[in-house]
């Protein structure tokens, strides 16, 4: 049984309202579902591909949103879906984290394109001020398919 702590609720009172759960990867569960993925001929992969609850829950192990690696979110409307989400990491100077760089943050490419280069801004911020402290932003994004 689940306690109320280990679920955040995002876009409360919504029509997009979901539950988000944190997990993070466990080794002795990875190597459970890839045996049996060998032995069932690669059903077992399918299996969890097609539910993700299942996937999530079978290779990772329950975490705090701010350790986590995986999300897992579920509606809240009648149909009640899952859906896993990665966890992507970036560092920005700082203490607040969309401070305004003194570098340009946007390049015109010769496509009349504009190209966001955050880790040469980044490197170009701490060479000019090398004692700043640096803020993690986590953040994921939902593909639908």
């Amino acid at each position: 049984m689940r306690t109320k702590e280990e679920v955040k609720t995002i876009n409360q009172d919504l029509e997009d309202e979901m539950e988000v759960w944190g997990y993070r990867p466990c080794r002795w569960k990875m190597i459970l579902v890839g045996v049996g993925v060998v032995c069932s001929g690669g059903l077992l992969l399918l299996l969890l591909y097609w539910l993700p609850e299942w996937g999530v829950k079978g290779t990772c192990t329950l975490t705090s949103l701010r350790d986590a690696h995986t999300l897992l979110l579920r509606t809240t409307d009648e149909f009640r879906q899952w859906f896993r989400v990665k966890v992507c990491v970036i560092l920005a100077p700082g203490r607040k984290p969309f401070d305004d760089l003194d570098s340009p943050l946007k390049t015109q490419l010769q496509n009349g394109d504009i190209d966001h280069n955050v880790c040469f801004v980044l490197q170009e911020h701490q060479e000019k001020h090398p004692h700043d402290q640096h803020v993690q932003v986590l953040y994921s994004k939902i593909q639908f398919t």
